[in-house]
């Protein structure tokens, strides 16, 4: 381990207490006390580093996958999703199922062709509202996307202004 990279780190044990790592001057400190037998010490550390957790996407919005498309579920039984190049249209059938999904921040410029994003016009991005489904959106190129308003229409886009997530599957292992 070079530790002329570990300038300060700072980690936490599962019990919640936090602990500083650092190299200064040729030693090394933990919690400020020097470490004198660093080297066995250090070997027995395993840093792993924290999953970042993103929001779920709330129960009452509908993500549903049939193979590796993935679309949003709206009025009775029916799917908008990115197929072929467009947008289309499916009937709920046996091949749709509820997936469970994250909503990870990025930037528009990183949603493609297929991805279902969630947008927020709001200045403040800490007041986003995920309950709303006129805000997610199926990408379509780099300058379009389309969406469902009102439960029953479906809207098309171009404005890409506004605070961005994607929607993430989340793997069932991950869960």
């Amino acid at each position: 381990m070079n530790f002329e990279k570990i300038r300060n780190l700072a980690f936490e044990e599962k019990d919640g207490v936090k602990h500083h790592l650092a190299f200064q001057d040729g030693k090394l400190y933990v919690d400020g006390c020097e470490v004198t037998s660093g080297e066995a010490w250090v070997k027995e550390v395993v840093f792993e580093p924290k999953k970042q957790v993103f929001p779920r996407v709330p129960e009452n919005i509908k993500i549903m996958k049939d193979c590796d498309i993935l679309g949003i579920k709206f009025g009775s039984e029916q799917v908008l999703c990115y197929d072929g190049g467009v947008w289309n249209v499916n009937s709920i059938n046996g091949f749709w199922n509820v997936v469970i999904c994250e909503l990870v921040p990025c930037e528009r410029s990183d949603l493609k062709a297929g991805d279902i994003g969630f947008k927020w016009n709001a200045t403040d991005v800490n007041t986003a509202d995920f309950t709303y489904l006129n805000n997610y959106r199926i990408v379509l190129d780099d300058e379009h996307c389309c969406g469902v308003a009102f439960n029953r229409d479906i809207n098309n886009y171009n404005n890409n202004t506004g605070h961005w997530w994607r929607v993430r599957l989340i793997e069932s292992d991950e869960e």
